[in-house]
């Protein structure tokens, strides 16, 4: 069970930004407390939804500061009231962008496979080898 703590105070560092404390500087409430967090069933995954549900939703940086600390976090009734929420919003759909419906109501199709559009450079190099062609063809038809 420690080891599970201390990679979750690990896991709570990384996500965070704050300095992470020795499991010894932990006090017996707070140990208490991640170990009732895993008790209940939360997981690392669950953290990280949290954290980022917080920092999506919370603009005041002073709130989000307060509402990332370890205690305010891991509080096991505050975690298990928010994280159907914070699941909610981790999982909705993402409404497309002004260009993305632009482009879907001009009939243009995005692009998918990620190859770059064509420079006009190499839009007038094709033209050019494509009127070649067409004079060839022309050539070889007349007699």
């Amino acid at each position: 069970m420690i080891e599970k703590i201390k990679s979750l105070v690990r896991l709570h560092s990384e996500l965070t930004g704050f300095p992470c404390p020795c499991l010894e500087t932990l006090s017996y409430m707070q140990q208490g407390e991640a170990r009732e967090w895993l008790n209940a069933g939360f997981t690392e995954a669950d953290l990280r939804t949290m954290v980022a549900f917080r920092k999506g939703t919370v603009e005041d940086k002073g709130i989000l500061k307060a509402m990332l600390r370890w205690r305010f976090l891991i509080d096991p009734v505050r975690f298990g009231e928010d994280l159907p929420e914070a699941r909610a919003y981790v999982n909705r759909r993402r409404a497309p962008s002004d260009r993305t419906r632009v482009m879907e109501a001009s009939g243009r199709p995005q692009i998918k496979d990620g190859k770059p559009p064509r420079t006009a450079e190499q839009i007038m190099k094709d033209n050019a080898a494509f009127e070649a062609f067409k004079q060839a063809a022309k050539e070889l038809r007349t007699p």
